[in-house]
């Protein structure tokens, strides 16, 4: 017998490991998947009904945000100074808000002529620039709206005719989640270091090196890819205002945007191929653009479900001749509201345009949105089915009829809408999980690589556990949830029984367990060890592992099935090295680390021995190649060249 007296706990956690991929299996292929709905052909446009507007635009002209140490144009020389708004941004929204009150107001009679605080919520970046913009929108929205004496606005001589001060609201700098896309997020600046050790832009920073050399000269700065940027932008605007620049800059301007646009593209995620293991296509554009994208479709989807409830609210009070009293819930702030307003960046719209997949940044061009650019997302109800669709319009700098871009989402109907279910389906593959707060924090450069096991890391005595998963799997496509639980709960229970009665190599597998739970007390640290987390390590017949028994992606391995585990440990590991250092053999194949920041392999594949410098810090990884080699030392031999720390 395995247990003399009780089951052992650790035998509890390793078995819980074995069924976790199971029970993951089930999940999936228990889950029902939701078809796109059928798309009749397109009804005349006035019996479909607008039903909720969402905008976002860039802020309208402004100020350099940098210039060089040599350029003749000072800050003083800019009014407000660095990256203010300028009169010329104010008019260009004062513009854009008049277009968005005659497409909703006048055309589509969809707001109401004077503001209304119910129908309309406008939000904004916490810069200037983007704040005055969106005053500067309302005032063009409803500036000249016919707005009410004593109830738009004060009867007192001072206030300007017919103003109305509507509300902008704004998050804090550091906790703006969609304008600021780059800002404080811990996988989007890895996301970009990883980007500039790519080949792509490796190569364009060495085929532009003597130029950037030569720009810095004149400058009296260095200037790089990384803020090349700032200096084209500063010598457009001076030259938009009617300053004139330095004439080297007019020489050398459009290799430098040459240059630019290339960069534009890798920052939007196009123009590279993918990287040790990361997709920029799917990645850049989940960082930068997939939390503002789901918060539009969450805030879509919030909107219909309100006005269903309603609906159906308004349907029960018919048949009971009373009106019903209405909860106080979220719906009774997104039932009236209409509008959705969000003032912000270049960087924003583009992208959102990135999680829309269009093969260049501002839809058709290589550049950034323009000032005053802005993304119209409609939700549309169709008349005949009452399904509900989405419309995006793009209304570029001062253009006066907007570009319909739905049929070029990629994804989307080429009839010029996108039902809500298919738009919310084509952008899964954008939507940071489980949050954005915690994908931040979760390292991109650690993600564990598994490749496919061979053949002979499995005994004869694996295959039932093999053949019981496919069972399983099989009977989730038709066994409901109650009934897949009940027959988990009962099969583990056989096969706990059964390693119990199990003579063979009793002792063997006694040992084993006894180690894993030994190793787990002894080599975590008490502080991180949270019994999800706690990565440990052994050896056994020349093989080292890094044993997740639950499992910890952050540590670099993934869940590891007890059998699987055990027959490595018992068994010895497959395709093990001949030139190995001492003990520290190496597994080919199995879990191994990427260190994903240098572009070196020395170490690949291979598990990482015991090492407390990784158990304190989660993002460590090998820089260099020495120290590449020496995590692949054992811990007895770590101990012994004084790089590893004991522990009592």
């Amino acid at each position: 017998m395995l247990f003399s007296s009780q089951p052992n706990p650790i035998f509890l956690i390793a078995l819980f490991a074995a069924f976790w991929p199971i029970q993951s299996a089930i999940a999936q292929f228990s889950s029902p998947t939701v078809s796109p709905p059928s798309v009749s052909p397109l009804p005349s446009a006035n019996n479909d009904q607008i039903i909720f507007v969402h905008t976002v635009w860039r802020h309208g002209d402004r100020t350099p945000v940098f210039t060089f140490p040599n350029d003749p144009n000072k800050e003083e020389m800019w009014g407000q100074g660095f990256g203010e708004l300028t009169t010329r941004g104010m008019a260009q929204q004062v513009k854009l808000g008049q277009f968005l009150r005659k497409r909703y107001v006048e055309q589509k009679a969809f707001l109401s002529p004077q503001y209304s605080a119910k129908e309309i919520y406008v939000i904004s970046t916490d810069t200037n620039r983007t704040i005055q913009s969106a005053t500067a929108n309302l005032i063009g929205m409803y500036g000249t709206g016919g707005a009410r004496w004593g109830i738009d606005y004060p009867d007192v001589p001072e206030w300007p005719s017919a103003f109305v001060p509507i509300p902008v609201h704004t998050f804090e700098f550091k906790k703006d989640p969609v304008g600021l896309t780059r800002s404080f997020c811990q996988r989007t600046n890895e996301l970009f270091d990883l980007m500039a050790q790519s080949p792509e832009y490796q190569q364009l920073n060495e085929s532009s090196s003597t130029v950037l050399a030569k720009v810095s000269e004149y400058a009296g700065a260095t200037i790089s890819l990384s803020n090349l940027w700032l200096l084209i932008e500063a010598v457009d605007i001076e030259r938009t205002h009617g300053l004139k620049p330095p004439e080297w800059a007019a020489q050398i301007q459009p290799q430098l945007i040459t240059i630019n646009t290339k960069l534009i593209n890798f920052n939007s995620g196009l123009g590279l191929k993918p990287f040790l293991g990361i997709d920029f296509a799917t990645e850049v554009p989940k960082m930068l653009g997939g939390n503002f994208l789901w918060q539009i479709i969450e805030r879509l989807e919030k909107k219909v479900e309100c006005l269903r409830k309603k609906e159906t609210e308004e349907n029960q009070s018919k048949k009971n001749g009373r009106a019903e009293e209405q909860q106080n819930t979220e719906c009774h702030w997104m039932n009236p509201l209409k509008y959705f307003a969000y003032s912000a960046h270049d960087m924003t719209l583009a992208a959102l345009f990135s999680t829309f997949q269009f093969d260049q940044v501002d839809f058709d061009r290589n550049a950034f949105p323009g000032f005053a650019s802005c993304v119209l997302v409609e939700l549309w109800r169709e008349s005949q089915s009452e399904e509900f669709y989405v419309k995006v319009l793009y209304r570029r700098d001062d253009e006066d009829e907007p570009m319909d871009l739905t049929r070029h989402i990629r994804g989307c109907s080429a009839d010029g809408r996108c039902f809500l279910n298919t738009f919310r389906q084509r952008s899964l593959s954008f939507k940071p999980k489980p949050d954005t707060e915690t994908l931040c924090r979760t390292s991109l450069a650690y993600r564990p690589v598994v490749s496919p096991p061979s053949s002979a890391a499995f005994s004869p005595r694996a295959l039932p556990w093999a053949s019981f998963a496919v069972l399983l799997t099989k009977a989730a496509t038709f066994l409901n949830k109650k009934t897949m639980n009940f027959l988990l709960i009962f099969f583990s229970s056989v096969l706990f029984a059964l390693f119990i009665c199990h003579s063979s190599d009793a002792q063997r597998q006694d040992q084993i367990i006894a180690d894993l739970g030994r190793l787990i007390v002894e080599n975590c640290p008490p502080m991180l060890c949270t019994g999800l987390d706690c990565a440990v390590v052994t050896e056994r017949n020349g093989c080292q592992l890094c044993a997740c028994p639950i499992g910890s992606p952050a540590r670099g391995c993934d869940p590891m099935p007890f059998v699987l585990w055990h027959d490595l440990i018992v068994n010895g590991c497959p395709n093990i090295t001949v030139n190995t250092r001492d003990s520290a053999q190496k597994v080919h194949r199995w879990f191994r680390r990427v260190n994903r920041f240098s572009n070196t392999d020395q170490c690949e594949p291979y598990i990482f021995p015991y090492c407390p410098e990784l158990d304190f810090n989660l993002w460590r990884s090998p820089r260099t190649k020495q120290e590449c080699e020496l995590y692949c030392y054992s811990a007895e031999e770590q101990r012994k060249r004084g790089t590893g720390s004991s522990r009592p």
